[in-house]
């Protein structure tokens, strides 16, 4: 530590005052000199330029705005004044003192004041509508929840618009002031007058079959009814549509629907009714067509050899029935895409003419009188069908659908020779069917293997209707058990028309046969599958038959595939 050592003769002083204390560590204090120095003048944010005033000694006062440098003034205490800025916080004043040769800065922050307006009202969900107006002229519109900050102060008026179904806030006029740093709230509660009742509308697809149904609701209320039908002024509440019988068709799912009515809506019950069996998606893949050596009942035309479906296809999950033939020809006959007498219906497409059914056979279970078509056993499969009705049939289902149908009826080629890519609904090739009838599986029937080539084959029994429990007719479809994928009556009931003509298989090789479709020409058409009547060894999985295409067979069904999207 350094002492500060006295003098002994002020006199040698160059006038420096004496120092109290001498014989102390602390200095003393330090009286202010004559002379002049600089003030800085800061403000923030710095484009606001406010207004300011510095009064000192001897009233010496001096004025300016924003950022400022005041140089070579007196010393002594200075204190600033700030000026007021509309929507800021106007600075506190502050006291400085400026010595010799040196220079002091007063900072001053400017914070925008927070003079708030919040509008709010209710509820939420309509998102009203209002007006703001107030000092110098101002106006603001706009619509629900809204909060409105930097407001000038003064009296302001809040008028709430109209909502339709809804009664404006009572008042719907308002008024309140704006003080500095308040917040004034305007607050309303719209009241709804919406309507207390709702509307149904109930949608069955397709409109054709003109599908029944209940509604039932609220207060016991029940309403039958078919089609599409609009029922309004009902009462708020849960209704439940119950979709009713259609015959040869699915009811949707689910059965039932239920759904809430809520005052002032619509609601909707769809529901789609689809051709009894539905169509079964089958997915690409390699299998073994035909049987081996030792199969039971092999016949010589089974040659083994391996096939690959690339395509995925839909099949339909049973046999086309009577009552299904007799909706979609009488579709077809009222479009003219068919003729018919009580004897015969007979092709009109591309000027065909060929026989599609022959009426007055014994065997046919479809009438026709007075341009209706009817039946007798509508969920029986139906048998009769030539092959070139079953093609038509498949073209009938394809341009109700709206698809572009498969068949030239003047060649009755299949999409000009490319049977895997028609658009439509079509005869499976004799390919598809087998590797829709094993399901994945290798053996005999799609459920195990043969065991009794004539009519007992208890494997056959619960897959098949043949001579073994057929009882000497066709069966109801669907009511045999389904093979693994979900199709009926792959064995038995009736033979079914495939797309390909007849012919020997090819040489098995060691590489499969890529989408097989047959011969480009032949005489007769594959069936496959067996029927009511045949031996179990008929009713084999690679079982073939053949036969001509415009004969109306006894034995002789169908069903449709198309292929995938």
């Amino acid at each position: 530590m350094t002492r500060i050592l006295c003098p002994l003769f002020s006199a040698l002083l160059l006038a420096v005052p004496l120092l109290s204390g001498c014989d102390t560590d602390e200095p003393g204090p330090v009286a202010t000199e004559s002379g002049t120095g600089d003030i800085v003048i800061v403000c923030t944010p710095e484009e606001i330029a406010p207004a300011w005033s510095v009064s000192g000694p001897g009233e010496s006062t001096f004025e300016g705005t924003g950022n400022s440098t005041i140089t070579d003034i007196e010393t002594g205490e200075y204190t600033i004044t700030w000026g007021t800025m509309k929507g800021w916080d106007t600075p506190i004043t502050e006291r400085r003192t400026l010595v010799r040769e040196s220079r002091i800065t007063f900072g001053g922050e400017y914070k925008e004041s927070v003079w708030v307006i919040v509008i709010n009202p209710e509820p939420n969900t309509i998102n009203a509508p209002w007006e703001l107006s107030g000092p110098d002229e101002y106006f603001e519109a706009g619509s629900g929840d809204t909060t409105l900050r930097g407001l000038g102060l003064g009296s302001y008026i809040l008028e709430w618009k109209d909502v339709l179904d809804w009664t404006k806030p009572d008042p719907d006029l308002i008024t309140q002031s704006l003080a500095f740093g308040d917040t004034a709230t305007f607050a309303g509660t719209y009241e709804s007058i919406a309507p207390t009742t709702g509307t149904i509308i109930i949608n069955p697809e397709p409109d054709s079959i003109n599908a029944p149904w209940t509604l039932t609701g609220p207060n016991e209320y029940s309403h039958p009814g078919n089609g599409d039908e609009t029922l309004s002024d009902l009462a708020e509440g849960s209704y439940t549509l119950e979709w009713s019988d259609v015959l040869n068709w699915t009811k949707p799912d689910p059965l039932a629907s239920t759904l809430l009515l809520v005052s002032g809506d619509t609601v909707i019950h769809f529901g789609q009714y689809r051709p009894f069996g539905d169509f079964v998606p089958v997915s690409v893949g390699t299998f073994i067509m035909g049987s081996p050596l030792g199969e039971l009942g092999r016949q010589s035309d089974e040659t083994l050899h391996p096939v690959t479906l690339t395509s995925d296809f839909s099949m339909q999950r049973t046999e086309v029935t009577n009552g299904q033939f007799v909706d979609m020809v009488q579709w077809a006959y009222d479009q003219g895409h068919v003729t018919a007498t009580s004897t015969s219906i007979n092709d009109a497409l591309d000027e065909s003419t060929v026989e599609l059914m022959n009426l007055e056979d014994p065997i046919c279970q479809i009438d026709f009188s007075g341009g209706l078509f009817s039946t007798g056993y509508p969920n029986h499969p139906v048998l009769g069908a030539t092959w070139y009705g079953s093609a038509a049939y498949c073209d009938w289902a394809s341009l109700r659908a709206g698809y572009d149908r498969a068949y030239d009826h003047g060649t009755w080629v299949c999409n000009g020779g490319n049977v895997y890519a028609a658009e439509g609904y079509r005869l499976p090739t004799e390919a598809e069917w087998e590797y829709a009838c094993r399901a994945g599986t290798g053996t005999s029937f799609s459920n195990g293997e043969i065991t009794n080539i004539y009519c007992s084959d208890p494997v056959l029994d619960s897959v098949g209707w043949y001579c073994g429990n057929a009882l000497g007719s066709t069966r109801e479809i669907g009511t045999s058990s389904a093979n693994t994928w979900g199709l009926y009556d792959m064995h038995g009931n009736l033979y079914e028309w495939c797309n390909d003509w007849y012919d020997p298989y090819p040489e098995a090789g060691v590489d499969p046969v890529v989408n097989p479709a047959g011969p480009a020409v032949g005489s007769d058409r594959v069936l496959r599958g067996g029927n009511f009547s045949s031996y179990a060894q008929n009713c084999r999985s690679a079982n073939r038959y053949y036969y001509d295409p415009g004969n109306n067979y006894l034995y002789f069904g169908f069903r449709p595939v198309r292929s995938a999207e």
